[in-house]
């Protein structure tokens, strides 16, 4: 019941760390480009779309982060609700086996 676990957990916590690489090294290639002499001119205007497509890759990450955390907890619940019934049939199954052991204890000591 838990297997693919430890993937969903590690997908859960790269994801926004890597959007956030993306993010870091488009803003680092963005304001790489800028010349002082040209700032507030028309040259500049492709740096702020540069640093918008950046922020693509943090929004990607969390979303993909947020998803996965939202089927890591559905499933964690599932299962929470499995163990709860199985401990609960082995609890029942175990009154059963005692109760007829018992019986048959009499029976025997009768006899």
């Amino acid at each position: 019941m838990r297997r693919g676990e430890k993937s969903l957990e590690a997908v859960i916590a790269l994801s926004p760390l890597l959007g956030l690489l993306g993010t870091v090294l488009g803003l680092i290639n963005s304001l790489g480009e800028i010349i002082i002499g040209d700032l507030g001119t028309a040259s500049t205007a492709g740096v702020t779309l540069g640093i918008g497509e950046a922020l693509i890759s943090t929004a990607a990450g969390l979303v993909v982060a947020i998803v996965a955390l939202a089927f890591y907890r559905l499933f964690g619940g599932l299962l929470f609700t499995q163990v709860k019934l199985f401990r609960r049939a082995g609890s029942e199954l175990e009154l059963i086996y005692r109760q007829h052991w018992s019986a048959m204890e009499r029976k025997t000591n009768e006899d």
